[in-house]
This record gives structure tokens, C-alpha cells and sequence, in this order.
């Protein structure tokens, strides 16, 4: 039987979190970066004459920072779930980077067929405000 190649995945996304690399993103297929939501709540009552009103919410809720990795069969996922810190996030085609406060909340080895390598979904939750660093 063939043994599948080890791949060097790396989007040339480079993150770190709580000042020192994160071991589960050792190989990076794919990123998808945190958004931002504000809850609206219905604002119309008897008086409303024609469609209804609504407000935004004070609070922005912000979602998780997640991306695949290639599974590697020496990680030990609890070793790191969990964990709390600073998250800064290089993206290399545009020089910028984006920075928050993350918790490492899932590590979740994907369905795979068995002549192909594994991958893995991994999720941050953002804990706090995302800053945004614009390269000029």
C-alpha cells in the first residue's frame, strides 16, 4: 500500500497565539478570519404607521478565527485546548495584520478517505475586541 506524501501546507498565513506558535497550525491548508455581527431587536409597537423598526444592539459579537491544518498523528489536541491569549494574524498578501484576544476551543480531525492525508478544523473564539494593523 502507498503511503501518502507528507505535505507542507502553508497558506503564508503566520499567526501566533499567547506569544509563541500554536503547534496544532504546524501545517496550514486553509484560514478563515473572524467577522463581526450586531444583534437588532425588534423597536416597533402599536404606534408604527408602515414597516416595521427595529435598533442594533450595543455590543458587537465578534465570531472565531478558524482554519484547517493537516493532522498530525504525534498532536495531542488537549495538550493546547483551552488555552487563553493574544492572537496576531500576519496575512502576507496585503502586509496587514489583525490582532485580539482568543480561547482555542475545538480541534476536530475531519472524515478522510484513507489514501488521502489527513486534515483537521481548528477554531479560536474571539474573546475580545479584533484590532486591525493596515501596512502602508
Amino acid at each position: 500500500m502507498a503511503v501518502a506524501p507528507e505535505l507542507d501546507i502553508n497558506t503564508g498565513v503566520s499567526f501566533t497565539f499567547a506569544e509563541a506558535p500554536l503547534l496544532a497550525a504546524r501545517l496550514i491548508k486553509d484560514v478563515k478570519l473572524p467577522g463581526s455581527s450586531v444583534v437588532t431587536f425588534d423597536s416597533s409597537d402599536q404606534s408604527t404607521a408602515t414597516a416595521k423598526t427595529k435598533i442594533a444592539a450595543d455590543l458587537v459579537e465578534n465570531s472565531n478565527f478558524e482554519f484547517v491544518v493537516k493532522h498530525k498523528q504525534d498532536y495531542n489536541a488537549q495538550s493546547e485546548l483551552g488555552a487563553t491569549g493574544a492572537v496576531a494574524v500576519e496575512l502576507p498578501h496585503t502586509g496587514s495584520e489583525l490582532s485580539f484576544t482568543g480561547i482555542y476551543t475545538s480541534y476536530e480531525p475531519q472524515n478522510t478517505p484513507l489514501d488521502e492525508p489527513m486534515f483537521a478544523d481548528v477554531v479560536i473564539e474571539v474573546s475580545g475586541d479584533i484590532a486591525y494593523t493596515v501596512a502602508v
